[in-house]
């Protein structure tokens, strides 16, 4: 059976990519931004703010959201790589879960990229920095100015 919600359909991406398996073209706009290809702005250890600036992926807003055992994902104005479907204008959903971890979020706001983990995993990474200098990087000490995530020493490898 096909994935039909948003949920079914990054968990499928995730095990495909995961399995080496190429991602079918209908799911590519499921794909999440790559924590390597940003430019963190700041960090405080759990938290992230980045700059991304790819177009046109950049446009819209994207969030997702997790605290104990509530979920929220949010999409509005976002461009569609689904030859069926120009732009999501709005689409919501909030739901009880099981609880996977303490507190994780991911948004995209325009030009914007912040997100939080308790506790870091490779999607948020632990960084420390503020005006684009990263000071720490995964607890190994640097000092970058404007430098991607994944071209720093001590880069997650995922």
């Amino acid at each position: 059976m096909p994935p039909k919600t948003r949920r079914e359909v990054r968990a499928a991406v995730a095990q495909a990519k995961a399995e080496g398996k190429p991602v079918a073209p209908e799911f590519q706009e499921e794909i999440q931004i790559d924590v390597k290809e940003l430019v963190p702005f700041a960090g405080t250890c759990c938290a992230l703010v980045s700059c991304f600036t790819d177009f046109p992926e950049c446009l819209g807003c994207d969030v997702e959201a997790a605290l104990c055992c509530i979920e929220i994902e949010t999409v509005c104005c976002k461009t569609s790589k689904n030859p069926n479907t120009c732009c999501v204008c709005n689409e919501n959903s909030c739901r009880c879960v099981y609880p996977s971890t303490i507190a994780k979020g991911m948004a995209q706001v325009f030009c914007l990229d912040a997100r939080f983990a308790l506790p870091c995993d490779k999607d948020v990474p632990n960084v420390l920095g503020c005006c684009f200098v990263t000071c720490c990087l995964d607890c190994g000490l640097q000092c970058k100015f404007m430098e991607k995530i994944g071209t720093m020493s001590g880069a997650i490898n995922n």
